[in-house]
């Protein structure tokens, strides 16, 4: 095992990644790298267990916030890690150990995982915002080239909104130690996996892009634990959604925590 100094996140999978230094072990003919955020850190291992040259990366005065995500945002062949930070900033970070190019890009506050989605050779990078907003940008399209950008419904184009922030939509989550899905990118079903520190009750409300809920889940908080619930999305279209998880808890207390879905529909 890998020893941890710092509350690291769920680790994601890297598939195929061309990196120089000790090379991971083969699965099949590809080869695989585990990659993590660690507060400060951002982490990249080789499967057999060694870190990957320039890393990990260290963000100064600033912190990580939310687990990575891996995608080729510039269309180059070449995947980036994405995750944002506390002081409100979406991260790409190369395999090199760089930060891409026009990043960091601003958004709101927000520790739910970035969801990608790709639709005509283009990719759109969702962050949902504990001020109640999902912020969308599209980036490089493989057509021509356009930089990132951001876009939405409102007059300003920045940003799109799933209801109207309140006290109870601003609530900074405290109970809910971690909260995100997997798969992300969703093509079949997903499982929405939720962490707490005390015993309550869960609701997963999803929501489209125009603030219509479509599916409500429910299930048990256990802490200490992984807690899952399964999702089959149905009826729907590809697009962004919005997942948001209440608790309530034994002690009378709530909390929520915010969530973009990527739905990729065959």
């Amino acid at each position: 095992p890998v020893e941890l100094y710092n509350k690291a996140s769920a680790p994601v999978l890297a598939e195929g990644v061309n990196l120089s230094g000790a090379p991971g072990e083969e699965i099949g003919d590809k080869n695989f790298e585990i990659v993590f955020t660690a507060e400060t850190l951002l982490c990249c291992y080789h499967i057999n267990g060694a870190p990957c040259e320039n890393f990990p990366v260290v963000l100064y005065e600033d912190t990580f916030l939310t687990a990575p995500t891996i995608a080729d945002i510039n269309s180059d062949g070449e995947p980036e890690i994405i995750a944002v930070s506390s002081n409100s900033r979406l991260y790409a970070i190369t395999f090199e150990g760089e930060i891409a190019g026009d990043y960091p890009l601003a958004t709101g506050r927000s520790d739910g995982c970035p969801a990608l989605l790709e639709s005509g050779g283009e990719i759109a990078i969702a962050v949902p915002s504990y001020d109640g907003a999902l912020y969308l940008w599209r980036g490089f399209s493989s057509a021509d080239g356009t930089a990132w950008r951001q876009f939405g419904l409102n007059g300003a184009n920045n940003r799109m909104w799933f209801y109207e922030p309140s006290e109870e939509n601003a609530s900074t989550g405290e109970g809910i130690v971690e909260f995100y899905n997997y798969p992300n990118p969703v093509a079949e079903n997903t499982y929405f996996r939720y962490t707490v520190s005390k015993t309550g009750t869960a609701e997963i409300r999803i929501f489209d892009e125009t603030g219509n809920e479509i599916a409500s889940l429910s299930g048990e908080a256990h802490p200490g634990i992984p807690n899952e619930i399964l999702w089959t999305p149905s009826g729907i279209s590809s697009g962004i959604y919005m997942a948001v998880l209440k608790l309530k808890f034994a002690d009378g207390s709530t909390a929520t925590r915010k969530q973009a879905i990527a739905v990729l529909k065959k």
